[in-house]
C-alpha cells in the first residue's frame, strides 16, 4: 500500500511538471565554486612548500575556503 503511495505522488508530480522546468531546476545544497587554474597551482604550490601545515592554514594564507574539497 505504502509503495503505491508514494510511485502515485512521484507520477503525478512529473506529469504535472513541464520536462524543461524540471531539468532547468538547480541542484539542493551550498552552491560550488569554481575551481580555477590559477587557485590550484597556488594551493600546490603552497603544499609543496610546507607540507605540514594544515589545510585550514593553507586556505587562510591563500584566501580560498577552508572547506574546500578538491
Amino acid at each position: 500500500m505504502m509503495l503505491f503511495q508514494i510511485r502515485k505522488r512521484f507520477v503525478f508530480g512529473f506529469q504535472t511538471l513541464d520536462r524543461q522546468s524540471a531539468l532547468k531546476r538547480k541542484p539542493p545544497g551550498r552552491p560550488r565554486s569554481v575551481r580555477t587554474p590559477e587557485n590550484v597551482a597556488a594551493v600546490k604550490a603552497s603544499v609543496e612548500q610546507s607540507p605540514r601545515r594544515s589545510a585550514a592554514k593553507h586556505a587562510a594564507a591563500l584566501r580560498l575556503s577552508d572547506q574546500t574539497n578538491a
